[in-house]
């Protein structure tokens, strides 16, 4: 569905200059918002306090992924202060095993669904392999999996040297994991409780791809945005012009120039003193919902073209009020709230895939941890 954005108005009794009215196209369960702006359908993302709990949650953002981000940050910075460049990430050649290490510190503690992949552009064999540790081979599918985890943290580096990067953190992976073999690490408690964790997760993230995302198709995508667009019900809105002074003296002078012949735009440039003087007093589009009640009220009961006869008082001062013509809000466009409608299908799946699994899956939990779940 679709509902009203209702924004605080300026200390002119209106929507901040140069702005229009927003619409929040909200789709069922959907907890991102995409507002669209205006005539220009200018839409942004807004992740509530439910989306990060829910976030939180399912481990699709971890703290891990965070950890690893400020670690990154800490080695780039620190090791070598010319990385940090306005314009683009520049990282010497000397600096890219430190940042591996960095990364490495990460691997496997990395949570939720799979990053968006950092993907080559020609077709490569999975199983060629690009390197060999101690007898141990590392192939083109390693670092494919690779990239899919790290694809944000890439994003800092040239992309010419991204390989050169994800290859470093697998070399230095398994030189340490080899050492680690040697000293009989694998055979500890700590290694296999993580392992049995780690492919856990593995599993997890296997089974979103196939069940969650893979069923989120773009006929499914745009049957759900038909649909809301088919029960939306846009608001009016006006298009209006102010010109606000500080007496009511003076805003019964201003009607009478307009019922002189003054031109209103040119009028309000020279006698309003709110902040839309600059442009005629122009207010652009608004529903009745964003401006404070007397001014919303004498607006919306104005004909298109006419403008108020009497002064309108606000808590900001006096207001004289042209109404230039009005329009029903209208839905925004496909593309430009696509991958809200996509994020909430999945979520949505997602909810509704794990509360089958749960009642059908055997869960036990004991302890003090089982009081808190009643």
């Amino acid at each position: 569905m679709y509902r009203t954005f209702p924004r605080q108005p300026n200390s002119a009794g209106g929507p901040r200059s140069g702005t229009a009215s927003r619409v929040e196209f909200c789709f069922s369960h959907d907890r991102l918002k995409g507002i669209c702006t205006g005539p220009t359908r200018h839409v942004r993302a807004r992740r509530t306090q439910g989306a990060e709990r829910w976030t939180d949650k399912s481990g699709v953002v971890g703290c891990q992924r965070r950890r690893i981000r400020h670690i990154c940050r800490h080695v780039a910075d620190s090791l070598n202060r010319r990385a940090f460049n306005e314009k683009e990430f520049i990282m010497p050649l000397r600096s890219y095993r430190s940042f591996a290490f960095a990364l490495m510190l990460g691997v496997g503690f990395v949570g939720g669904a799979p990053a968006s992949a950092v993907r080559a552009e020609t077709p490569v064999d999975r199983n060629a392999v690009a390197a060999t540790v101690e007898g141990r081979t590392i192939t083109e599918g390693d670092i494919a999996v690779i990239a899919e985890d790290f694809a944000a943290e890439l994003q800092r580096v040239p992309e010419k040297d991204r390989r050169r990067v994800l290859l470093d953190l697998l070399v230095d992976m398994h030189v340490m994991a080899a050492a680690a073999e040697s000293e009989g690490l694998a055979e500890s408690d700590t290694y296999k409780t993580r392992m049995a964790f780690y492919k856990s997760q593995a599993l997890r993230d296997a089974y979103y791809i196939a069940k969650i995302e893979k069923a989120i198709t773009e006929p499914v995508i745009r049957a759900a945005y038909d649909k809301s667009v088919a029960e939306f019900k846009g608001e009016e809105e006006v298009h209006a012009r102010h010109i606000l002074v500080k007496t009511e003296d003076e805003a019964k002078a201003v009607i009478a120039d307009l019922d002189g012949g003054a031109d209103f735009a040119e009028l309000a440039k020279a006698k309003s003193v709110g902040p839309s003087a600059s442009s005629g007093g122009d207010l652009g589009f608004f529903a009745q919902g964003r401006m404070v009640p007397e001014f919303a009220a004498a607006a919306f009961a104005l004909a298109d073209g006419s403008y108020s006869k009497e002064p309108v008082k606000t808590q900001f001062g006096w207001h004289v009020i042209k109404v230039e013509e009005r329009r029903t809000q209208q839905p925004p466009a496909y593309a430009a709230v696509r991958e809200r409608i996509a994020d909430g299908l999945k979520r949505e799946r997602l909810s509704q895939t794990l509360e089958e699994l749960k009642k059908s899956a055997k869960i036990n939990i004991t302890g003090a941890d089982a009081a808190k779940t009643e």
